[in-house]
């Protein structure tokens, strides 16, 4: 069964910052771009990235969807999954993403983003190509997003499950209390384990590590 992502070799741990010092999202996301700077810098380590959750690993998050032309319709009020992910989450967990990923520049831009998975894209935008498309997510704001691109679907939920309507948000934007960090290594992903505890560490020795 293809579960939409490279499955090795991957290491992820959890990671939980404090509400009372990480209070909004710029400075979580602050948090979260220095630590997956240096965890890139270790040797071996080829890319490193976050997410509000990772494949297989249970829970969800879901928020109402609406298409522009559709607004004030009481009658259609679909949803989808969605998950908060750093830049260079697709690449480093191998999951294909056609348009542009979220960068840390759009930290400048005023302009909200998202990005949308294949089966969303085959739900919402049959028949035409949904990248430059707006879209309207109760969730982070209830805001108007542009599409900038559509990454491959991934069986979140198990491998006997079909994968469902996904968008994601942008920790440069959003930022998370709880996010997995995960890291693809030329090596045995879990020898930098001890390194990116330390990291963490000296980051911010109250911030938890577990899973």
């Amino acid at each position: 069964v293809d579960a939409g992502f490279r499955v090795t070799p991957l290491m992820t741990m959890r990671v939980a910052l404090p509400s009372v010092t990480y209070p909004n999202a710029r400075v979580r996301g602050a948090f979260y771009e220095r630590l997956l700077s240096e965890i890139a810098t270790l040797p071996g380590v080829l890319s490193a990235a976050a997410s509000s959750s990772v494949p297989l690993a249970g829970g969800n998050t879901v928020t109402e969807v609406q298409l522009p032309r559709e607004k004030g319709r009481a009658d259609r009020q679909p949803s989808a999954d969605w998950r908060v992910i750093s830049p260079a989450y697709f690449a480093t967990m191998g999951i294909p993403l056609r348009g542009r990923d979220f960068s840390l520049q759009d930290r400048d831009n005023s302009l909200y983003t998202t990005i949308i998975s294949e089966t969303m894209a085959r739900q919402y935008w049959p028949n035409q190509d949904p990248i430059g498309q707006t879209v309207i997510l109760s969730s982070h704001g209830n805001r108007e997003r542009t599409i900038i691109g559509v990454a491959g679907d991934v069986r979140h939920f198990g491998l006997d499950t079909e994968p469902r309507p996904m968008v994601y948000y942008s920790t440069v934007e959003v930022g998370g209390l709880a996010s997995s960090v995960v890291w693809r290594s030329a090596v045995d992903p879990a020898s930098h384990v001890a390194a990116v505890r330390d990291i963490v560490h000296r980051l911010d020795p109250t911030v938890p590590l577990y899973g």
